[in-house]
């Protein structure tokens, strides 16, 4: 998964920790030195994540961490390191000042995970969190998306596979409401530019609605 910075001077990052040192590699190859890092937002956690939060509070000693409550509850649980430097915020949209960047939270659906979405208002940057994400075929990792055409493929089969319809157009309700001019799922590569952005939704929508009214209605 994608590990983010958001702040400048390296100073927050956002990322989705797993059960090894996955996450720490991946923020060193943005900032070589992690004594910068001076906090740490989870948009979501998963199971056998707790190596991996316990490493990063070996690594990051003097950085904070800001999960949803019902994540922060079970860091201090799994992670002694962490227990005492987390912030547990809300399971409902929040503003979160961290250095120079004002961020919103904002709830989003992802295989029943309790998860956040982040939205950086300074640089426009929309951080999905699990919500999206892109399993890409060979040849179109980049940093960037480039084949436009299939990564909407990838991202709206991605979409289908792990979300529920209602709850996925519900936040897509909220976030097309946004300013975006940079995309950024928690797979695959960045997606840049407002029209890129808005066709994709609108995609996502089509695809995410049709599903919807094939489903069969339960009592």
């Amino acid at each position: 998964p994608n590990s983010f910075i958001i702040v400048d001077d390296y100073e927050a990052a956002v990322v989705d920790p797993f059960g090894d040192d996955r996450v720490v590699r991946s923020l060193r190859l943005i900032v070589a030195d992690l004594s910068q890092v001076r906090h740490v937002v989870f948009t979501s956690l998963e199971a056998g994540a707790e190596s991996g939060v316990e490493l990063l509070a070996r690594v990051l000693p003097s950085s904070g961490f800001v999960a949803s409550s019902y994540w922060a509850s079970q860091i201090t649980i799994v992670s002694r390191g962490a227990a005492t430097r987390i912030q547990a915020v809300p399971m409902r949209e929040t503003g979160l000042k961290l250095g120079k960047s004002e961020l919103t939270l904002i709830p989003a659906p992802a295989r029943g995970v309790a998860s956040f979405s982040i939205y950086d208002r300074r640089t426009r940057t929309l951080i999905t969190g699990p919500v999206l994400g892109a399993v890409t075929p060979p040849g179109l990792w980049s940093i960037r998306a480039k084949d436009i055409d299939e990564y909407k493929l990838s991202v709206v089969d991605y979409v289908l596979y792990t979300t529920c319809p209602r709850e996925f157009l519900a936040w897509l309700d909220r976030v097309e409401k946004l300013d975006i001019e940079l995309l950024a799922p928690r797979y695959g590569p960045l997606l840049e530019g407002r029209k890129q952005v808005q066709a994709l939704f609108a995609e996502l929508r089509r695809a995410v609605a049709e599903r919807a009214k094939a489903q069969p209605v339960t009592a």
